[in-house]
C-alpha cells in the first residue's frame, strides 16, 4: 500500500492510498487452427498436398491485469525431407517470421513445413503461445515420359530404374527422323498427377549426342490437371546415329530426371 499526498498552489493538500498489483500473469485466451488442427503450447503437426489449405479460425490472446499489448499471428517456413521438418528458417518462402493479418494464408509452396505461432504479449511483459507446424508435401513422386511418338511410328520402351531417374529408348528413328515426347507429374505408382504446387514448374531440356532437340525448356501449369509439357528431338542425317533428351525439373530442393534416347 502507498500513500500520495498532493499540494496546489494555494497549498491545499490531499492524501489518499492506493494499492499496487503486479501483474504476473500471462494472457489467456489464444486460439489459433490451421488445416483442421488446433495449436497447442507444445506444438502440433498436419499434413497436406493442398497448398490453399487454411487458416480455419483464429481467437486473438487477452489479459485482465495490465491489459495486451499484442497478439500477433507469424508463419515461418521449414524445410521437409521425407517426413522431417528443419529447423524453423531453414528453407522455403518464409525464412523469418511473416506477419499475418486476420485469417488470410500467404501464398504456399509446396514442398517445404510451415509454421504457425500465436503469441500474446501483456503491456508488462508477459507472454504466451501456441503454434502448430504443416508439412506441405508435394503430391508427386517424379516425371515421367508419356504420348512419345516417332516420324515413322516407332515403338517406345521405358525402363524404371528409380522414380527418380526414367530411362526411354526408341531405336529405328531413321536418318533425320524426329521423335516428340511429353514429361508429366506421376504419383509413386506412375499415375498422373495434377500440378499443385502453388505455381508453375518448369522443366528444363538438354539434348546430347546426334541430334537437336527444341524447345530447351517447358512449363507445367499451375492446378493442370495430368499436367505434361512436350519436347522434340531430330536425329541428324545419317546411319548409326544416337542422341539422348534429358529433362530435369527441380521441385522442393528435389530434382527428378528422366532420359530418352533416341536412335536409327
Amino acid at each position: 500500500t502507498q500513500t500520495v499526498t498532493a499540494t496546489n498552489n494555494a497549498n491545499l493538500t490531499t492524501t489518499t492510498n492506493f494499492t499496487i498489483t503486479p501483474d504476473t500473469t500471462n494472457p489467456t485466451g489464444g486460439a489459433l487452427t490451421v488445416n483442421g488442427t488446433a495449436a497447442n503450447t507444445s506444438g502440433t503437426t498436419s499434413s497436406t498436398t493442398n497448398p490453399s489449405f487454411a487458416i480455419n479460425s483464429r481467437t486473438n490472446y487477452t489479459d485482465a491485469g495490465s491489459g495486451i499489448g499484442s497478439s500477433a499471428l507469424t508463419v515461418q517456413s521449414e524445410t521437409l525431407t521425407g517426413a522431417s521438418c528443419g529447423a524453423p528458417g531453414s528453407g522455403g518462402p518464409y525464412t523469418s517470421p511473416t506477419t499475418i493479418s486476420g485469417t488470410t494464408n500467404p501464398s504456399i509452396t509446396l514442398g517445404y513445413c510451415y509454421l504457425y505461432t500465436l503469441t500474446g504479449s501483456d503491456n508488462v511483459g508477459n507472454t504466451s503461445s501456441i503454434s502448430t507446424t504443416v508439412k506441405a508435401s508435394s503430391p508427386f513422386a517424379g516425371i515421367d515420359w508419356t504420348g512419345v511418338t516417332t516420324s515413322n511410328n516407332r515403338t517406345v520402351s521405358c525402363s524404371y530404374t528409380t522414380i527418380t531417374a526414367v530411362t526411354c529408348s526408341v531405336a529405328g528413328v531413321g536418318q533425320g527422323g524426329t521423335f516428340t515426347a511429353k514429361v508429366e507429374l506421376i504419383d509413386s505408382s506412375h499415375n498422373p498427377v495434377g500440378n499443385s504446387t502453388g505455381g508453375t514448374i518448369t522443366v528444363s531440356q538438354a539434348t546430347t549426342g546426334q541430334g537437336t532437340g527444341s524447345p530447351a525448356s517447358t512449363t507445367i501449369a499451375q492446378n493442370a490437371s495430368s499436367s505434361a509439357g512436350s519436347f522434340t528431338v531430330t536425329l541428324s542425317n545419317g546411319n548409326n546415329k544416337t542422341a539422348t533428351i534429358t529433362a530435369t525439373v527441380t521441385v522442393g530442393g528435389v530434382t527428378y530426371t528422366v532420359n530418352c534416347q533416341v536412335s536409327t
